[in-house]
């Protein structure tokens, strides 16, 4: 059942973010979206409640249940880094999501993932579907285990 709903949270992410204009809102949104990703593959993957952990505890527990699984280096070094860029956000009094680390971030997310391109590229759709690339792969990636 997963991987047939799986375009539709793809489209899901993509369709809520894209309905922002501010960087810190896609920023947190989007942390927001790819966290319910995570769990809903940590589920899919045998984990029974991980919505009790943090962010950080959840990315590592999908790093030890995707192994060595296609893109698990790059779904993982990606989560890390939106976690650090949303922990800036938070607790960095002048920290500016339009400095160009958000912009690095979501190129080498573009770098690394295919997805479905719903809008032509701008600075701020290409972030946008970086969240949807995302989403999508780590969805992929919790069907093949």
């Amino acid at each position: 059942m997963g991987d047939k709903v799986d375009p539709l949270l793809e489209l899901a992410v993509w369709g809520n973010l894209d309905r922002f204009s501010d960087y810190s809102l896609i920023l947190l949104n989007g942390h927001i979206f790819l966290e319910k990703i995570i769990e809903i593959a940590l589920k899919r993957m045998g984990d029974p409640d991980p919505e009790k952990l943090s962010f950080y505890s959840k990315v590592i527990r999908l790093k030890h249940l995707l192994g060595q699984s296609p893109h698990s280096d790059s779904i993982i070094y990606s989560l890390t880094e939106l976690n650090r860029l949303r922990n800036k956000l938070a607790h960095e009094f002048k920290y500016d999501a339009k400095n160009g680390e958000f912009h690095s971030w979501s190129e080498q997310v573009h770098l690394n993932f295919e997805g479905e391109k719903y809008t032509k590229f701008t600075p701020r759709t290409k972030i946008v579907h970086a969240f949807s690339f995302l989403a999508i792969n780590i969805l992929e990636a919790s069907n093949q285990e």
